[in-house]
């Protein structure tokens, strides 16, 4: 029996999820945004600085962690300082691994600005089509054709390596690199969430309700909310790495 409003939240969470098969329709809290914080010059680099990992290993293979995605407008302000603490650790590499097996998403705004990193400057890619439900309108989501310090371009080889937990814009992320055949995926089926969802009001009741409203477009062939993405090698995420590093190892030294 329910007698509170939570365990009325509870329930009807329980039960949406039941019914429609999508765990990020749910009932969530309407707090509003914390405001931005006002850092120094030095407390981004800091920052910057535990919120990824680089490394390069034989090969001159590089390696690139970061665990969750940021607003594009907020990377935006920031992006020469990621490019000179992180990206350009990476850039000069002959391929590279990107680790998305702790990324929880966040915003997808800055996906098409990430992806162009990947793909050339003297062509636009549509990326991927976003059909949003409530408009009824498509939009296509495009490749960009300036972007803050150097390309990585399309020639160089990546492997993107996944896990369950691997979930929202990190999946866009890697559905695009996959559809578009930029990467090869190693890891886990990734977590099938969503783009980010609206939030509204259930009456007068004081209880909201967590809906996605945009969704990759399905036209040709089935997206990644809901059921995840398939790796193309699929290995346990612990073990994802080792093997990234033992494709990478195997092609270089094929090429002495």
């Amino acid at each position: 029996m329910v007698v509170s409003k939570d365990g009325l939240e509870t329930k009807l969470s329980a039960d949406l999820k039941t019914l429609s098969g999508d765990k990020s329709l749910k009932t969530t809290s309407n707090t509003p945004p914390l405001p931005p914080m006002d850092y120094s010059p030095e407390m981004f680099i800091e920052l910057i600085k535990v919120s990824f990992h680089t490394d390069i290993f034989e090969n001159n293979i590089g390696y690139l962690r970061f665990d969750m995605f940021g607003d594009f407008e907020e990377v935006k302000a920031i992006a020469q300082i990621i490019v000179e603490h992180v990206w350009n650790k990476v850039v000069n590499t002959n391929a590279m691994i990107i680790d998305l097996r702790n990324n929880l998403g966040g915003p997808t705004t800055a996906i098409s600005g990430f992806c162009s990193y990947f793909f050339d400057a003297d062509k636009q890619i549509v990326l991927d089509k976003l059909y949003d439900r409530a408009s009824g309108n498509t939009t296509e989501l495009l490749s960009l054709s300036e972007l803050t310090g150097e390309r990585y371009g399309s020639k160089k080889s990546l492997i993107i390596l996944t896990s369950a937990a691997t979930a929202n814009a990190a999946e866009e992320f890697v559905y695009i690199m996959k559809r578009l055949g930029r990467a090869m995926i190693v890891g886990e089926t990734t977590a099938g969430g969503s783009h980010p969802p609206k939030t509204f009001p259930v009456g007068e009741t004081g209880i909201f309700l967590s809906i996605p409203t945009i969704h990759s477009d399905t036209t040709a062939g089935p997206a990644w909310e809901g059921v995840g993405i398939a790796p193309h090698i699929p290995v346990s995420a612990d073990a994802a790495l080792e093997v990234a590093k033992g494709i990478f190892n195997k092609h270089f030294a094929g090429q002495k």
